[in-house]
């Protein structure tokens, strides 16, 4: 059965002389993986740079009952342009490379995708320190979804945050998974940024690299261990 689908590629090896096996999220299956045409014509050149790590698509997929790959036509980009600043590209990799890793077994969720799309094409736009934060900001909100958001509500000037428990304290906790208030503050400034407010928020790289850790250590509690992708030294010498 032929279907439309709505894409996000995340990764892509080769299989064969003549064909390459992509993992995708779609709107309308979730995480699948894919079949494509390998080649060095101009068509093959068109897809494979569509379907760039984070890039997003059309497409139509040949779904059958018991095939654990499906075939993938007619591969139409979403939105204009492709990624070609060096800085958002790598980006887009840790994005991809995270989801990869992040969405293991994962159905359809509407939601997701939206906000998946949406960010891909925030990302094209990014310019200066609100492209510096924007794996930050992706990370943040990427936990609403996954269900693991902090509790915000809890936040107030000089409290420590509890990683476990995912919520601010006023003591610190009896664990070494805890923000001191001035860390714990910033998380909560990154959690109100999004779009151009994201460059207001004010990092050196070793700043950033340490919410980075913060971040990779609060889902490794919470959701799953995902620091040893293999984009996050390429995005921790970004941006010095």
């Amino acid at each position: 059965m032929e279907c439309p689908v709505t894409c996000i590629a995340l990764r892509s090896v080769k299989y064969s002389d003549t064909a390459s096996i992509a993992t995708i999220w779609s709107r309308e299956y979730g995480r699948m993986a894919v079949s494509i045409p390998s080649g060095n014509g101009r068509e093959a050149q068109r897809r494979r740079a569509i379907m760039m790590p984070f890039g997003t698509f059309e497409a139509i997929a040949d779904i059958r009952p018991g095939r654990d790959i499906s075939r993938l036509k007619d591969v139409r980009p979403i939105g204009a342009g492709q990624i070609t600043n060096p800085a958002a590209a790598a980006i887009a990799m840790f994005l991809a490379d995270f989801l990869y890793a992040a969405l293991k077994d994962s159905g359809p969720d509407t939601a997701l995708t939206d906000f998946l799309i949406e960010t891909a094409s925030a990302l094209k736009k990014a310019r200066g320190n609100a492209l510096a934060n924007f794996h930050l900001s992706f990370l943040y909100r990427l936990s609403i979804f996954l269900g693991i958001e902090p509790d915000m509500g809890t936040y107030a000037e000089g409290r420590y945050f509890d990683m476990r428990e995912a919520r601010y304290v006023t003591a610190p906790p009896p664990h070494t998974h805890a923000l001191d208030p001035e860390r714990a503050k910033a998380l909560h400034i990154l959690s109100r940024l999004s779009g151009r407010s994201l460059g207001l928020m004010r990092l050196n790289r070793a700043q950033r690299n340490e919410m980075l850790d913060l971040a990779l250590d609060y889902y490794s509690l919470h959701y799953a261990r995902l620091n040893t992708l293999p984009s996050i030294g390429v995005v921790r010498e970004l941006f010095s």
